[in-house]
């Protein structure tokens, strides 16, 4: 018994008992395989980031930063300065705005994920967030986009980041 006992303590005191991993410095040379990435866990093609590429347009803004704005002033029911963050709107504001008091969003727990600088004039901006909408004719319905999201594309546009205007909307 005496000795199971000491035979236990020594291993512990070899192995350690602490059930944190530990961590090892790789060794010159040593690789590791990539790690899965998120847009393969969404089943999404994103181009990776490039560190190169310029993070803030004209006015200093980074493409998360404006998709923010773009929620905020949804949020805001600001709707001039919606319009103008959109890179590529397929009607006119007076039609947008209709629209968009007619869907009648409401964001919450927006939250920004993740930014990949794509080019100096692209950008994909990974979300997740709950709302719920109304569409032209339609019954209000909740949206729900959990963790790990989804990508949003944002452009630059005479030297400004905006969003580019998406099939849901």
């Amino acid at each position: 018994m005496r000795r199971g006992i000491v035979l236990c303590a020594a291993v512990l005191l070899v192995a350690g008992c602490s059930a944190r991993p530990q961590t090892v410095a790789p060794s010159a040379g040593a690789t590791f395989p990539p790690a899965a990435s998120v847009e393969a866990s969404i089943g999404t093609e994103v181009p990776s980031d490039d560190p190169s590429a310029a993070r803030t347009d004209s006015a200093g803004q980074t493409p998360g930063q404006v998709v923010r704005a773009l929620i905020d002033a949804t949020a805001r029911r600001d709707w001039r300065t919606w319009y103008s963050l959109y890179a590529t709107p397929n009607v006119d504001f007076e039609t947008a705005r209709r629209e968009a008091v007619a869907a009648s969003e409401t964001y919450t727990d927006f939250r920004v994920l993740e930014v990949r600088v794509v080019s100096d004039d692209s950008a994909r901006v990974r979300v997740a967030y709950r709302t719920t909408t109304t569409p032209p004719s339609g019954a209000p319905y909740p949206v729900v986009v959990d963790e790990p999201g989804e990508w949003w594309p944002v452009l630059k546009v005479d030297g400004l980041w905006k969003v580019n205007w998406m099939p849901r909307q």
